[in-house]
């Protein structure tokens, strides 16, 4: 069991709200956020690439979380196909001249559930109350604002589906893009993403839906060590050297080989770069710890973005000698 969440209040500038097809868009440039409670109902969590919007439903109000692009806040409409598109934890909605393109589909949704799994195992917790969530095809004459948004059904734009399940055919592409927005599910809809999330960039969503899919990567490549996850700057790379080769390397070194420490204009990739370099050095299992520590926070979470790596460093640390808040210093995170 977990504390229903408190939403966030988003202040919006800059905004417009247009009706397109009877569905409800938001757009805007710029936020602020806000603290102070409310609800939300477990199906109507989605994710923008940049940002994600909640609608409250239950109280006759909508509260919007940085929509930074468009985010269509319409009901999912949820229908599950049945095996083998289906399996414990995942479900596909493919269309079927797409999902016939796939040569093993039920080798690929038996890997989307043990990502579903790694999950878990990280946060110790569960979205949508324990219900299957499908990855469900969405026409183009339905467009969504991005490749694809999470929630449940995490939403797919048919444009890019084809291409993508023929990577999964040739490369053994465990496809980063899904696995991504699964992140988002085990993040965002938890109450512990008021006191993790922040409007920085290095704190942002994608950030924590990133490291904790390197999570995944490190986890799953024990038992498929052939899968692989595409990034173009780093082409196909096996899962278990995704994680170093892409986010540290090409993100989180030069941050540090260049001595910077102006962490507000830090990217989300470095940030996740450089916890993962933590990771390296102090394993997996602390974080696991601090993830079930945010789980049982209530209470007001900080009010800045410097206050929420603050207590994450706090909390990380609480659980090692190693000197977690030396590294986030040296970063340019002015802990204390």
């Amino acid at each position: 069991m977990f504390s229903q969440p408190k939403l966030w209040k988003i202040l919006l500038a800059a905004t417009v709200i247009v009706t397109i097809g009877g569905v409800a868009v938001i757009k805007t440039d710029l936020f602020r956020i806000e603290t102070p409670p409310s609800t939300y109902p477990p199906q109507e969590l989605y994710r923008c690439s940049e940002g994600s919007c909640v609608r409250d439903d239950a109280n006759g109000t909508s509260t919007y979380f940085g929509c930074l692009n468009q985010c269509q806040v319409t009901p999912p409409q949820v229908s599950p196909s049945e095996s083998p598109q289906e399996s414990p934890y995942m479900a596909l909605d493919l269309y079927p001249e797409h999902l016939a393109i796939l040569t093993d589909a039920q080798s690929w949704i038996q890997k989307l559930d043990d990502a579903y799994l790694a999950y878990q195992e990280l946060v110790g917790q569960t979205p949508f109350s324990g219900a299957k969530i499908t990855i469900k095809e969405v026409d183009k004459t339905d467009p969504i604002e991005a490749e694809m948004l999470s929630g449940n059904p995490i939403q797919w734009a048919s444009a890019y589906v084809p291409d993508k399940l023929q990577s999964i055919n040739e490369h053994d592409d465990l496809s980063f893009g899904p696995i991504h927005e699964l992140g988002h599910d085990f993040d965002y809809y938890f109450s512990s993403a008021n006191y993790l999330i922040g409007s920085a960039r290095a704190i942002n969503p994608e950030h924590w839906a990133n490291f904790k899919l390197t999570y995944v990567a490190d986890t799953l490549a024990g038992k498929y060590p052939d899968a692989t996850f595409y990034q173009s700057a780093v082409g196909y790379l096996k899962i278990g050297e995704f994680s170093h080769k892409y986010f540290v390397e090409k993100f989180a070194q030069p941050w540090i080989y260049a001595g910077r420490t102006d962490w507000e204009n830090m990217e989300n990739d470095v940030f996740t770069g450089l916890l993962y370099l933590l990771k390296e050095q102090i394993g997996w299992e602390l974080f696991k710890e601090t993830f079930r520590d945010y789980a049982k926070m209530t209470g007001d979470p900080p009010s800045d973005d410097l206050g929420k790596v603050q207590l994450f460093a706090d909390t990380l640390a609480n659980h090692t000698s190693f000197d977690i808040k030396t590294e986030f210093r040296r970063w340019g995170f002015q802990v204390n």
